[in-house]
């Protein structure tokens, strides 16, 4: 079962001001949602039942699954101060 990865053209560009590590790490990520959308260690959000993030060191990931239509739409990606 594999879901399609939906990236907005705003959340490249936050990923693409990130350092070079950590821009590594959340591309990892994003692959292995398409195969897996709910990994150990992700959390979901308590304002809703479909979006969850996940912690890569000081940078966050928020998505959204849709187990119906088979997709994961990243929403945000950035430092943990500023995403949420």
């Amino acid at each position: 079962m594999s879901y399609k990865i939906q990236i907005e053209k705003h959340v490249l560009k936050q990923i693409a001001i990130l350092p070079k590590p950590f821009k590594n790490q959340i591309k990892s990520f994003i692959t292995v949602l398409s195969e897996n959308p709910r990994p150990t260690g992700i959390k979901k959000l308590q304002s809703s039942k479909s979006i969850y993030r996940q912690r890569k060191g000081k940078y966050r990931i928020i998505f959204f699954i849709n187990d119906k239509n088979e997709y994961v739409k990243i929403l945000k990606v950035g430092h943990r101060k500023n995403v949420y």
